[in-house]
Formats: structure tokens, C-alpha cells, sequence
């Protein structure tokens, strides 16, 4: 299993943890590495309080899409699991996991349900992006439509996303893969340094004839976002990976898409700030558009 780390250390022990306690396996039977992506928090000691993972370090800060390509190039399972260092996995977890996709020879990864530590059930599963999903996701319609048909569809809002089914994409939380399918599409896009990474390659495997089955019957603990809520460029990176995607898989439409759906969000939030006489946040509207703007420039 590859585990990429940025920060969060405390996390990432409390994941070891649980993988140390996993049933079903035999001593040193998983190999689990974990991949340093030059965090500011050094996890070393954390992993040396670990003597069976094998840490593994980025020679600069690659991003999340690179450190999981490092961590695949070394493992060598036949099976091989994406995990985030803010999960924690139950003691038959894993074996549970292995068990469910070794039943379903017709799928190429399997996904379990993820709670957060309230209970709640997080959505972790969606449709992929069409070129429509770019122009009105984080748009103005969807600012006044967050129900419009068409991002209920991307969001896969009519399922309670706490039943087992097969998936489009399934985030990389918790991703178990055969070595088959990393042997014919290869790793994470690395141009998508932090997000849409996953949904990517979700989407390769399913072109070379992968599909991803997600289970409710096996469950795991997910700190969502954790990691990436101490990335000081967080919001400019995902505007800046959701461009990358959308042009990567819908060329000049794709790239008019993602910015289109920014600027017209802002103009609407800009005018109806002045509609209310409030000059200052109009303002402040435009310039984080603007800020946000060249995150599609330096793509």
C-alpha cells in the first residue's frame, strides 16, 4: 500500500496504527510504504516508531498525484492500495477489502463506504465530469441552482452513497487496485499536483476496461481534508487543477470551461454586492477572481 504524507503527523501514526492491527495477514505479509512529499512536518519519527513500513521521500514537493507515483514504482504486491495518512482502517478491514474484490473478477478496484468522525456517511463516490459538469460547476447557475439536474447527476445525489454499486470514480482515500491495472495505465497524472488527480485516473481505468466497485459492507474512519487543509495554496490549486483536467480531456471547450464558470460566479456575487450598495465586497469579489485567475495562467 502507498501512503503519501504531508503534514498531519498525528494522523499518519494513528494509520499505521491501524494497519499494524489488521487480521487476516501474516507478519510482515503487507507491505505498507509511506511516501514523504518534502512535509514541512518531518514524519520521520513517526514511521521509525513503525519498523515494518518502509519510508520512502520526494526529493522536492511534487504534490499528491507524484508521491503516489513513487510509492507504486516501488511496491511490489499483486494487489495494491491507494490510502491517505487521515484514515484509519478496523482490524479486518483490509482482508474484508481483498476478500470482496477477489469475488468480483469483472472489476479492477474496489472502494469501502468512509465515515467521518461524527458518523456521517462521506460522499466519496461521483460521475465523471462531463464538458457540461465544467461550465456550471462553481458557476453562477450554480450558484442560484446547487440542484440543477445536471450537477445532481455529477454528484450522484440520489444515492445515499451508503449502498454497495459500481462507481465512475472513487476518490483515492481508500482505493484497492489490482497490479494489472497499474501495469497497463501506469500511475497518477502528475500534472494534477493535488486534485482531480484521482478522478483521472479513475477515468483511465475505466477506458481500459476497469470498472470500480464500491462497497458498503466494509467500512473505514476518514479525516477528510486534513492534509490539505495545512496547503497554503489549496484553492488556487484546485482551480488550477480542474483547469488542467478539463483541458487535458476536452481540449479548447474544456479550457474556456472551467475559467467561464469562475468569472461568471464572480460577476453575479460582484452585482449583487452592489445591487446591496456595498462597493468594498464587490471589490473583494473581483480581486479573488482575479487571484484566482492565475491559477489558469500558469497552466
Amino acid at each position: 500500500m502507498v501512503i503519501p504524507v504531508y503534514n498531519q503527523v498525528d494522523l499518519l501514526d494513528r494509520c499505521l496504527l491501524s494497519l499494524e492491527g489488521q487480521q487476516g495477514f501474516a507478519s510482515g505479509e503487507l507491505e505498507m510504504l509511506t511516501v514523504d512529499d518534502q512535509s514541512p512536518q518531518n514524519p520521520a519519527p513517526v514511521v521509525a516508531r513503525h519498523p515494518t513500513v518502509i519510508g520512502l521521500r520526494m526529493d522536492r514537493n511534487g504534490g499528491y498525484a507524484a508521491a503516489n507515483n513513487l510509492g507504486l514504482a516501488a511496491a511490489r504486491g499483486a494487489k495494491l492500495l491507494f490510502l491517505n495518512s487521515d484514515t484509519e482502517v478496523p482490524p479486518e478491514g483490509l482482508a474484508r477489502l481483498e476478500a470482496e474484490l477477489d469475488a468480483r473478477p469483472k472489476f479492477g478496484g474496489i472502494s469501502p463506504l468512509h465515515r467521518e468522525t461524527s458518523g456521517a456517511v462521506q460522499r466519496t463516490c461521483f460521475a465523471f465530469p462531463t464538458l457540461r459538469t465544467g461550465w456550471l460547476w462553481d458557476s453562477f447557475v450554480h450558484r442560484r441552482r446547487p440542484d440543477h439536474p445536471i450537477l445532481k447527476a455529477f454528484e450522484m445525489a440520489d444515492w445515499d452513497h451508503a449502498s454497495s454499486r459500481p462507481v465512475d470514480h472513487a476518490q483515492t482515500s481508500c482505493l484497492l487496485i489490482r497490479r494489472e491495472v497499474y501495469d497497463q495505465i501506469g500511475g497518477m497524472d502528475p500534472r494534477l499536483f493535488l486534485f482531480y488527480n484521482d478522478t483521472d485516473f479513475c477515468y483511465r481505468m475505466k477506458q481500459a476496461g476497469f470498472p470500480i466497485w464500491f462497497t458498503a459492507e466494509t467500512e473505514i474512519l476518514h479525516h477528510g481534508g486534513a492534509s490539505v487543509g495545512t496547503f497554503d495554496r489549496a484553492e488556487a490549486q484546485v482551480y488550477g487543477d480542474r483547469y488542467r483536467y478539463f483541458r487535458k480531456w476536452f481540449g479548447w471547450r474544456g479550457a474556456m470551461a472551467v475559467p467561464g464558470a469562475l468569472w461568471s460566479r464572480i460577476v453575479y456575487e460582484s452585482l449583487v454586492e452592489l445591487a446591496h450598495g456595498d462597493i468594498r465586497f464587490a471589490l473583494k469579489k473581483i480581486k479573488r477572481g482575479l487571484r484566482l485567475n492565475r491559477a489558469f495562467v500558469a497552466s
